[in-house]
């Protein structure tokens, strides 16, 4: 036995030596820009600080005598380092947003036009009604400003397609460009010392997406991705629903689409001067354009399909080269962190295939901490880099800490170059000391997925047994609706079991969720089976179940029960007995507005008959039942802001986070025309009463400081030219009364007293002074009478 002690004790202390070597080093590192006049005086600042690594950040590359001079300076500092490529090249391109660029016609026809950085742009004019090619027009920008006077066009829609200056990355030339001058360099001289690896500064947006640049190069490659993925041009025109036959590939090529997403007009266009996807001796009018069926029209698809795969393999030969001049030391790509008021990237562009972390701005600094929450559950993050911007040293870790918990190796902080930087926002040896004072190792995270449907009834936060936090697509995860005030979802697990032979078996189970929006309370279950069950909460609690028969008995509050065992997915019979209880209730109010209470009352009583017959067939029938009584009592009225009868925005954005699964979104940089950007909705009132406005919507932080504004009016008819009632009133966060989904607030407009009837609601999104672009994406509008109040996703409570 004496002999053996040392085996064990040596092979233990292998074992905890290979796993701590299997864990990438904690390292704490600051980003600076590289200026060449104050490069050598920064590195000594921060040296003087007890900064270990600094990462020189190239928005361009230097000449080769600033080249050398910075190998110099960060070799005399004997610091560790990184070079961060943040300048990769990029170049001119049409950009297809009609969602963006988007105006409401108007009876003086004069358009002021302003579009930073483009030079041209396609004018698109469809009626308004209906989505057709009227004429399609180029137009100059100088400075990128025009007037557009098209005389009476008060029932079109104007569509702006402009040609923008670095649109997308260049992958062509510009690419060949860059990579030639940085191997020139590095031939020169090589990164040495304390050199630990290349940072990648890359990454697409909703812009970028929608880039098509217009020279020969690009061209050549699209047309080659075409060939290769389309043997045959029949295969081609199938794909892409051309409504006229192409003679060869050279036409697909110098098409663009006029529709993105689910705004523009259903046509592909050939530029002007280019061949023409018909017949040779068709008009020149009619050769211009080929209609399509936007839905079924893969072209898109192909298009983000041919950009991902050249960006991907770039980037890896990109890799392969930095790599030879300097092996052994990292490679890291740092992705851009999504504009949370944005349109999501095509999935296509998301994943380079390298290992790849994020750049976090300290604009979007509200949104880091669920960013980075799911993007870790997603797949685990080599690094991130933090913007700074003069929080003070606690605030700071806070983030800092959250990238450990994380998992986070590497935390760059970028501060400031020198040239831009101010006294209030100098990186201080303070900050640096609190920072490094509160660093932790990174830990291995664990996640607890919902499906993002249900994130209005929660919210991301951590419990004592995982990261709790929502999941879009949801996947395996199935939400059940058993009312407003008890919620759950089920996935279906696998589990060891041992058969009646004493043999491990895998059993498929049923793995339930439960929890409320308020206090703990008593919830019975009805089973079909008699599977062996347990129960905890999301902070490692067992909970309880009494079990008799085929009902489970057990008490949940706002902490998520997870229960499992279950082979087949039970019914909450505490709904039932909820909605029966709310349904007397509200029939004793006596008789709803425009409906027969005798009728509701039937209706529902024969759905509970059938629920005690057969429960399965008749759970979902209790359920409408009551969901029509509910409804027929309201005193309020809840609309989807995405289901206005007219409205001026961008376009419907999916979410499934927001009520509907989806909101009515504003982004764009184009000055709105007299009418502004609006929303008009039909509004119906049963009874007479003073009714307070509230408005769901996301918000993004005023730059100057002043927040941007609603205007409402109430009209008695469609026809109406004055107001019953209105108001102005500002999106101020300070204001809110509820909120939900970790991102949408309830925000109070006013109030007016209405009589029974129906009414025209308009909601005008009035811009602060010099806030470009205009954003407002709005969720749902509640007018309600005094005592109901937001909850909210929820319906209020009355």
């Amino acid at each position: 036995m004496s002999r053996a002690i040392p085996y064990w004790l040596c092979l233990l202390c292998w074992l905890l030596v290979g796993s701590r070597l299997a864990q990438p080093a904690r390292t704490l590192a600051v980003a600076i820009d590289y200026q060449p006049n104050t490069f050598e005086t920064r590195l000594a600042q921060l040296k003087g600080m007890g900064v270990p690594q600094v990462v020189v950040r190239l928005n361009g590359l230097p000449t080769p005598t600033h080249w050398q001079a910075m190998l110099d300076a960060i070799g005399k500092s004997e610091l560790e380092w990184r070079i961060c490529l943040a300048g990769l090249p990029r170049t001119a391109g049409w950009v297809v947003l009609p969602e963006r660029y988007r105006l409401r016609g108007m009876e003086q026809g004069v358009y002021p036009v302003e579009i930073a950085g483009a030079d041209q742009a396609l004018l698109a004019v469809s009626p308004h009604d209906q989505p057709m090619l009227r004429t399609l027009t180029s137009i100059s920008l100088s400075g990128g400003r025009a007037v557009l006077a098209l005389g009476d066009t008060a029932e079109s829609i104007l569509l702006l397609y402009p040609r923008m200056e670095n649109a997308l990355l260049d992958l062509w030339e510009g690419w060949d460009h860059y990579r030639d001058a940085l191997c020139a360099l590095l031939l020169t001289r090589k990164p040495s010392g304390k050199f630990r690896g290349w940072l990648i500064e890359t990454g697409w947006d909703a812009q970028s997406a929608a880039a098509f640049p217009d020279t020969e190069r690009f061209r050549a490659e699209w047309l080659g991705f075409l060939k290769l993925r389309y043997g045959d041009l029949t295969e081609l025109e199938r794909a892409w629903q051309l409504g006229r036959s192409l003679s060869r590939y050279e036409q697909a090529v110098q098409l663009l689409p006029l529709w993105h997403g689910e705004r523009g007009l259903p046509y592909l266009v050939a530029l002007d001067g280019e061949p023409k996807p018909s017949d040779e001796t068709a008009p020149s009018a009619q050769r211009r354009t080929n209609e399509v069926e936007p839905q079924r029209c893969h072209f898109w698809d192909d298009y983000h399909a041919f950009l991902g795969e050249r960006w991907r393999t770039l980037l890896k030969g990109l890799q392969r080269t930095l790599l030879t001049f300097t092996p052994d030391v990292e490679f890291h790509l740092v992705l851009p962190m999504p504009d949370p008021t944005e349109l999501p990237t095509p999935e296509a562009l998301r994943d380079p295939l390298l290992p790849a972390g994020y750049r976090l701005p300290a604009a979007w600094r509200g949104a880091w901490r669920p960013f980075l929450v799911i993007e870790s559950a997603r797949a685990r993050q080599p690094l991130v880099m933090l913007e700074w911007s003069g929080e003070s040293g606690e605030r700071a870790s806070l983030m800092q800490n959250l990238a450990r918990e994380m998992g986070i190796p590497l935390v760059i902080w970028h501060v400031e170059s020198g040239s831009r930087s101010t006294p209030d926002t100098a990186f201080i040896p303070e900050v640096w000391q609190a920072l490094r004072a509160a660093d932790g190792e990174p830990s291995t995270p664990v996640f607890i997925s919902f499906p993002a449907s249900l994130w209005g009834m929660t919210s991301l936060q951590k419990y004592r047994t995982g990261w709790w936090l929502p999941t879009d697509p949801p996947g395996e995860l199935q939400p059940l609706f058993w009312g407003f005030e008890l919620f759950a979802f089920w996935r279906q697990v696998e589990a060891e079991r041992l058969d009646k032979a004493g043999k491990s078996t895998t059993v498929r189970q049923i793995e339930l969720y439960l929890w409320t929006a308020g206090d703990e309370r008593e919830v019975t279950l009805r089973r079909f089976d008699q599977a062996l069950l347990s129960a905890t909460n999301l902070n490692g609690e067992p909970v309880p179940l009494n079990i008799r028969g085929d009902t489970v008995r057990l008490k949940i509050g706002s902490v998520p029960v997870r229960i499992r065992g279950f082979e087949i997915l039970p019914l909450c019979e505490s709904a039932v007995n909820d909605w029966t209880q709310r349904v007397e209730s509200l029939l004793k109010r006596g008789t709803p507005a425009g409906q027969d209470a005798q009728v509701l009352r039937f209706v529902f009583d024969g759905a509970l008959s059938t629920y005690r017959r057969d429960r399965v067939q008749g759970f979902p029938l209790v359920r409408n039942a009551w969901f029509e009584i509910e409804a027929a009592f309201r005193p309020y009225r809840l609309i989807e802001a995405e289901n206005a009868r007219e409205h001026a925005f961008g376009t419907i954005r999916r979410d499934l986070s927001a009520s509907g699964g989806a909101t009515l979104w504003l982004n764009t940089p184009l000055k709105p025309t007299a009418e502004g950007y609006y929303a008009r909705y039909t509004l119906n009132i049963r009874t007479e009463s003073v009714y307070n406005l509230y408005l769901a919507c996301r918000l993004q932080t005023p730059e100057n400081g002043k927040p941007d504004a609603i205007e409402w009016q109430i009209f008695s008819r469609t026809d109406e030219k004055t107001p019953l009632a209105k108001g102005v009133a500002p999106l101020d966060a300070s204001r809110a009364v509820s909120s939900y989904a970790d991102r949408f607030l309830w925000l109070p407009l006013g109030n007016a007293t209405l009589k029974t009837g129906d009414y025209l609601l308009q909601l005008r999104y009035l811009p602060a002074d010099g806030h470009q672009p205009f954003y407002a994406e709005w969720d749902m509008l509640l007018v309600a009478p005094p005592g109901v109040v937001p909850r909210g996703v929820i319906p209020p409570v009355y």
